[in-house]
């Protein structure tokens, strides 16, 4: 039930749902001559609410959670290591990356992120004949590949997000009608679009975006029911907007801004969903920026506005911070400018502002150098020596990775909503 809620985007009732499982699954598990199901029924359990507490944007809590559910899988691979235990502990391993990536501990993540790989690859080599482990497979390439962008290492991240894309072509081509399949190749192929982007090939980005709404598009119709689809179509269509703003295409990349809102718009199911407010003000600052290019400078600052002041209501993650920094930088690039009612008094205190988001994302563990040097929003802050003392830092942790030196564009943050779902699949009974 919890998972089927979560899948309809109901996850506050998910997560209740998930701890009266949890609540039974722990008295099975604890009552004398427990079974070995039992115990796998308690793990998969923990792993779930820790998904379940990842999708909601609290991947603090989420830890312990995947944590406890390793510690009961480690023993049961050990007691009878199965390629079925053994799948389901790389998966924890992997949930628990992702969620230690979400922090800021990227070398805790990556830890975690190469164990699950070990064992995937392990699994392919015994059993070359199931898609699933193969999927899994591509699946700890990416997710290496998204937490090499998120740490600044852009040319890491692009060698292991190609591998990825690559080996799920092949499953895609021998699985065409199986959507898991699909869905990953999509997200993986717009995350690649995304590093292409940091590292100034906005051409090249756009393709490897397209593609992706080109897949996600066919399969949001193939399944009107399945939110996630039509959530990473969004960030899909977001990407090719930054991939096509700083080629000078501002009008298209305002038609490209207006459908991913629109579509945020349609998937809303209510007052209490608050997924659609977490892409909102990127979308929405972004598509300011494109009016200030078409000359409504009043239109850019309501944008922007509207923009920040959903910002002040998002869960303190470093890619929010960012989305924040950006939007008060964005309001300092049109103080003064006539017509856009923003004094500049007030844009010197967006700077302000946007310096201490920043700053708070670092501390919390944002490490990516190239995002805010791309990043046109941030221009107005370009010449504060707080912004260069911090680029120099960013810079010198990120010495020696291989980043490229790129041009300036923009581009969107990852996060839980814009990785590849959190679940991998299980071969199993």
């Amino acid at each position: 039930m919890a998972t089927l809620l979560l899948h309809t985007n109901q996850p506050a009732d998910a997560l209740a749902a998930c701890k009266r499982a949890l609540a039974d699954r722990k008295a099975l598990a604890e009552a004398p001559g427990a079974s070995e199901d039992a115990r796998r029924g308690l793990a998969d359990t923990f792993d779930e609410l820790g998904i379940l507490l990842w999708e909601a944007h609290k991947s603090a809590e989420a830890v312990p959670e995947y944590r406890a559910a390793i510690a009961i899988q480690q023993r049961l691979t050990e007691d009878n290591p199965t390629a079925e235990f053994r799948q389901v502990l790389a998966n924890s391993h992997s949930h628990l990356g992702l969620a230690l990536q979400s922090i800021g501990k990227h070398a805790e993540a990556e830890a975690e992120i190469r164990t699950a790989a070990a064992i995937d690859q392990k699994l392919v080599d015994d059993h070359p004949a199931v898609a699933v482990f193969r999927r899994n497979l591509a699946m700890c390439r990416f997710e290496l590949g998204t937490l090499f962008v998120w740490a600044g290492r852009q040319s890491q991240g692009e060698a292991e997000l190609r591998t990825a894309v690559a080996s799920l072509q092949k499953l895609v081509a021998e699985n065409p009608v199986v959507i898991n399949f699909r869905m990953t190749l999509a997200v993986c192929q717009r995350n690649l679009g995304i590093v292409l982007l940091q590292t100034g090939r906005p051409e090249e980005a756009q393709v490897e975006c397209r593609t992706a709404i080109s897949m996600l598009d066919e399969l949001a119709r193939e399944n009107r029911t399945l939110i996630g689809i039509r959530y990473q179509l969004i960030l899909a269509l977001n990407n090719l907007g930054d991939a096509v703003r700083p080629l000078g295409r501002a009008a298209e990349a305002r038609g490209i801004y207006d459908r991913a809102i629109t579509l945020a718009a349609q998937i809303r199911r209510g007052p209490t969903d608050p997924e659609p407010d977490y892409f909102l003000p990127r979308m929405l600052w972004r598509r300011g920026l494109t009016l200030r290019d078409l000359g409504d400078p009043a239109g850019a600052a309501a944008e922007v506005r509207r923009a920040l002041a959903m910002c002040e209501g998002l869960p303190p993650q470093s890619g929010f911070e960012f989305e924040t920094a950006c939007c008060h930088a964005a309001l300092t690039g049109l103080a003064g400018r006539p017509g856009s009612g923003v004094a500049p008094a007030e844009g010197e205190a967006a700077a302000v502002g946007a310096m201490e988001c920043l700053s708070r994302a670092v501390a919390r563990g944002y490490r990516n150098a190239n995002e805010i040097r791309i990043e046109s929003a941030l221009e107005p802050l370009r010449d504060r020596p707080e912004f260069k003392k911090l680029m120099a830092e960013l810079e010198k942790n990120a010495a020696g990775t291989g980043s490229a030196s790129p041009q300036r564009a923009t581009t969107l943050p990852l996060g839980p909503a814009g990785m590849a779902e959190g679940n991998r699949e299980t071969y199993g009974p």
